[in-house]
């Protein structure tokens, strides 16, 4: 609007959404011909000697007296007044990112998506590094195309994409973290993800209970890239792990900030946000409450991979020249990163826009269609977590039927489902481990151990050399394994699982005896009179528990 008063210009009027407060801009020259702007709250001209002060301090040069000072302010204030009475030149502007509640509009800090209200903070510390260069085509070709050689790329990327998401389909909020050792390509997948949005340095972990808040305020509706968790201390990470988790996904304010809020008429903050991070190492090194596992998911390496992250390499056209190493791949990508990136996001949201109710529905087809595909009798945790998969799939499918991406169906439900795969089996399940266990046990004592073979009864000497003695009693009755206790914890030694492996193995009649101290073994009587308890397996009943139709993950 640029009204004059001399010697500063009326650059434009704010009202704040929320609240209903108002700032005005004021513009004025600088000694070395460049303009110079603020936004004072319309309250503090009130007090002009604290606003000549202020302004002085920011270099605006002020040759009047302090009566005309006076007088200047009070010809600024009729004209915001004029302005306020009539709505002319007054901007709507908001602190909140993120969906409207009426899904009108959509806020970024550089732009609204949308007919909303602008976005403005004087403080952009917590709010999203949201930042754009290079081209989109840059990011298809040289981002999002080869991170389809990576399950947990293509699996972060559309993570990211779920953000807006969340709250247009009522998905809860939910973190992915990639762990494992360093140098497999864990903090590029990360760039990847965030490449959707913006570029530049990732955050780190180490952050207060409020400033989570305060981060997770400044992120609603939007992916929040956090790298590398080993900065935490050793011997607070559980706990701020813990934190973490739990402030980001609470979804509102503390009840503290709530009532402070709610005392000077603004409601209480909400939010939803998905987070991407990275760690060397697992996050559950130490116990880890139910709850943690599904908001802040420990996704691991792919299993057998000998190439890192990058574990598709099936995926490049085969021509004259070979296909292009992990390395290469990973290299392409940090370039690319560098490069391009903050346009993907934006131009997605813009699409949903466009027609909403076709996106939820889409949305729900694709989610329901991948739990369908995984189907079974799951625990409630797991239950949750394929829940959070799905919804993934889901925002990576949209992305790719609005033309955000180059992926076809195939390729993102192969990358969502290792990734799913691997996450369940990672995780600490007593049931699963007794299992795996008892299959373990029997193929030590059908394939692996050293076992003199008998026809009669055993001697006692033939336990000297010898994992144990396999017994053949003829086709009338099943042949048996006898395996000495001092072996078989040799074994496996230090196993917490054993006793429980060894109690399901008695269950399912594998072995034979009555329970000892603390096993299941049987007593054998050898010439001579001498007696020893020995694990005592029927072959028959192990080789078809062992039968490689029953050893599937126990869900």
């Amino acid at each position: 609007m640029d009204q004059f008063v001399a010697p500063i210009a009326i650059g434009g009027i704010h009202q704040l959404e929320e609240t209903g407060e108002t700032w005005v801009v004021l513009r004025w020259p600088r000694r070395d011909g460049r303009s110079e702007q603020m936004r004072i709250p319309f309250g503090e001209f009130n007090a002009p000697r604290k606003l000549l002060t202020t302004l002085m301090n920011r270099g605006c040069v002020i040759s009047i007296d302090y009566q005309d000072w006076c007088d200047v302010l009070d010809k600024i204030k009729t004209i915001v007044f004029k302005c306020l009475k009539n709505n002319l030149n007054v901007t709507a502007v908001t602190r909140r990112v993120g969906w409207s509640d009426d899904f009108s509009y959509f806020v970024l800090p550089s732009k609204t998506i949308g007919d909303g209200p602008m976005f403005m903070s004087n403080n952009l510390e917590n709010f999203i590094e949201e930042k754009c260069s290079g081209s989109y085509e840059g990011w298809i070709s040289e981002v999002a195309n080869p991170a389809r050689h990576s399950s947990r790329f293509v699996l972060i990327i559309a993570a990211a994409f779920a953000a807006p998401l969340l709250k247009l389909m009522g998905w809860p909020s939910f973190g992915i973290n990639l762990s494992g050792p360093s140098s497999i390509g864990k903090s590029t997948g990360l760039r990847a993800g965030w490449s959707i949005v913006g570029g530049g340095e990732l955050r780190p972990h180490g952050t207060t209970k409020r400033a989570l808040e305060e981060l997770a305020k400044g992120h609603r509706d939007l992916p929040l890239a956090l790298d590398e968790t080993a900065i935490l201390r050793s011997g607070d990470r559980a706990l701020n792990l813990s934190q973490l988790t739990y402030q980001l996904f609470s979804g509102k304010s503390d009840a503290i900030s709530r009532n402070s809020r709610a005392e000077i008429g603004e409601r209480g903050e909400e939010w939803k946000l998905s987070v991407m991070s990275t760690s060397e190492g697992r996050l559950f090194d130490g116990n880890r409450k139910e709850g943690e596992y599904v908001r802040l998911i420990d996704v691991p390496p792919p299993a057998n991979s000998h190439t890192g992250l990058i574990d598709s390499l099936v995926h490049f056209k085969l021509g004259k020249r070979p296909p292009p190493s992990a390395l290469d791949i990973i290299n392409q990508i940090n370039k690319g990163v560098e490069h391009h990136h903050g346009h993907a996001l934006p131009l997605f949201i813009h699409r949903i826009m466009k027609d909403q109710q076709g996106a939820r529905r889409l949305c729900d087809k694709y989610s329901q269609e991948f739990k369908a595909r995984h189907s079974g009798d799951f625990t409630l945790l797991q239950g949750r977590l394929l829940n959070i998969f799905a919804n993934c799939y889901a925002a990576g499918h949209l992305a790719s039927d609005l033309g955000i991406v180059e992926w076809n169906e195939d390729i993102l439900e192969s990358a969502i489902s290792r990734c799913w795969i691997d996450t369940v089996n990672a995780i600490p399940n007593a049931a699963r481990d007794v299992q795996g266990l008892a299959h373990k046990i029997i193929e030590f004592a059908l394939h692996q151990g050293d076992f003199l073979i008998r026809e009669g009864a055993p001697r006692l000497s033939d336990f000297t050399n010898h994992d144990g003695v396999r017994i053949d009693h003829g086709e009338a009755k099943s042949a048996s394994i006898l395996i000495s206790h001092k072996h078989l914890h040799a074994k496996f030694p230090g196993e917490p699982q054993l006793n429980g492996a060894l109690s399901l193995l008695k269950e399912k009649g594998i072995l034979r005896g009555e329970k000892g101290r603390k096993v299941y073994t049987d007593l054998i009587t050898f010439e001579g009179g001498s007696k020893k308890r020995f694990y005592h397996v029927d072959v028959a009943k192990a080789e078809a528990f062992h039968d490689p139709r029953q050893k599937q993950i126990l869900r």
